[in-house]
């Protein structure tokens, strides 16, 4: 009888364990749906249609085609899987939205996910999260981040895409000077002239050559330089010491998991503000040795811009 007890309380317990566990992961789970908006969500200006999704705005992928946008399928030969690709770069297609706004169709309908691989791609591919509503495929709207910017404008209850290029400005190589002495150091300044374009002076100037100040959407902002081999015998010391300072060699491969030799050596201003080194990054050419210098600020346009400066030592 007691054995009978015993089996019977241990089948109860069984069976509440599993009830508690079926209701846990039930509890547990997502429900998704897309409901009506009264934000006005915008592409470069023009209107498009969004959906409230868990509160966040979502966009029709396919919808982008309309706004210079090149979204579709692809099938990869090798393993037939099929995904949703989507690319921007601002000037590819025209585009042809009216920006006229039709009546919500997906009110309070539940979401999936789409099951559907979603790519949203510049220099690099990214897997986005994307949703399955009537044959559509829905992204949300700060996903487009990678291109530009996503603004949310409370009173105004709207939220605006606009793209931002990526941009450089390069600075005119001095070939002029002498370079007939080994250095070991360099200051280059570069200052915006009444042009709009940049003069440059500094010391040992002449040595540095391919000199930038760049932005892109991937990297941020960063200022590249190079050796080149016409001084390559008087920059040689320079060359083992501005090896000591990367983080991150032409392989990929992490060196220093932090900039911090590279903050001490090396002294950078933008627009008279002096800004730390985030990496460090090398590369190779044809004769010539780059450095990429990352900054930890970000400034997305280049009409900002009036100075900046380098100084290693």
């Amino acid at each position: 009888m007691k054995k009978q007890n015993l089996l019977f309380s241990l089948y109860t317990i069984l069976v509440s364990f599993f009830i508690i566990s079926c209701n846990t992961v039930e509890n547990t789970e997502k429900i998704l749906k897309i409901e009506y908006t009264d934000i006005t969500a915008y592409i470069n200006g023009i209107p498009i249609p969004s959906y409230n999704i868990n509160g966040n705005t979502a966009i029709v992928a396919e919808d982008l085609n309309e706004y210079g946008f090149e979204v579709f399928y692809y099938t990869d030969p090798e393993t037939s899987n099929t995904s949703l690709e989507i690319y921007y770069d601002g000037s590819w297609k025209e585009v042809t939205a009216d920006g006229i706004l039709l009546e919500n169709t997906f009110v309070s309908e539940e979401v999936s996910p789409s099951g559907i691989i979603t790519h949203i791609n510049n220099m690099y591919s990214h897997e986005i999260n994307s949703y399955n509503v009537n044959g559509k495929i829905l992204i949300f709207i700060d996903d487009l981040a990678i291109y530009g910017d996503v603004k949310w404008y409370a009173d105004q209850r709207k939220i605006c895409f606009d793209y931002t290029p990526d941009w450089e400005i390069t600075l005119e190589d001095d070939h002029k000077g002498d370079t007939s002495k080994e250095i070991l150091d360099f200051t280059i300044k570069a200052n915006k002239n009444s042009n709009g374009t940049f003069d440059s002076t500094g010391e040992n100037r002449n040595y540095i050559s391919d000199i930038r100040l760049s932005w892109d959407k991937e990297q941020g902002l960063y200022i590249r330089f190079s050796l080149y081999q016409r001084v390559l015998s008087q920059t040689t010391e320079l060359g083992r010491m501005l090896y000591d300072i990367v983080t991150i060699d032409k392989e990929g491969e992490i060196r220093y998991p932090n900039a911090d030799i590279a903050n001490q050596h090396v002294t950078i201003y933008v627009n008279g503000e002096k800004i730390n080194i985030k990496s460090v990054g090398e590369g190779l050419g044809n004769g010539h040795h780059d450095y990429y210098l990352y900054l930890d600020t970000d400034i997305k346009n280049k009409e900002n811009i009036q100075s900046f400066e380098i100084t290693y030592k």
